[in-house]
């Protein structure tokens, strides 16, 4: 059986001609501000200037988008941005602790092991010698000790 699959579901359905269910509730909203505005208030330019941006407001909720979102969303997380504390602090929660593992014996071999510092000449000499495969029979010696203690 073949069933048919939803798509467009973000695509809000078409009431009253391009106007969604919300749009013409918005356009209401802002229609009876203006009326009330005009009713309640006698000089008509003081109820424009009061009206005007409630108006402004239910224009932008029923038209305006914000990165393709319905501006709802960005006064939403306005006015909760808004009504937030804006103080952070730091709070130490716990005690951090660290433990002290005991060292692997290879770890404790090597620290045992009375090895003499390197100077960087004696280190290039050594390396020239690992380089050219000629190591003298005291240093061979010296490794052999090593190898055998590991």
């Amino acid at each position: 059986m073949r069933y048919q699959v939803p798509q467009f579901l973000d695509i809000e359905d078409k009431i009253v001609g391009p106007l969604t269910f919300k749009q013409i509730i918005y356009v209401a909203g802002g229609i009876g501000i203006v009326i009330i505005s005009f009713i309640l208030i006698k000089p008509w330019w003081i109820a424009i200037l009061i009206a005007g941006p409630g108006v402004a407001l239910f224009v932008a909720l029923a038209f305006v988008r914000v990165n393709n979102k319905p501006f709802v969303f960005y006064l939403q997380s306005m006015v909760t941005y808004l009504a937030r504390k804006k103080i952070y602090t730091w709070k130490k929660d716990r005690e951090h602790t660290v433990e002290r593992v005991d060292p692997t014996p290879v770890e404790k071999t090597i620290n045992e092991l009375d090895i003499k510092r390197m100077s960087p000449s004696h280190l290039q000499e050594l390396s020239w010698k690992l380089d050219t495969q000629t190591i003298p029979e005291s240093e061979r010696k010296e490794e052999e000790k090593i190898s055998d203690l590991r």
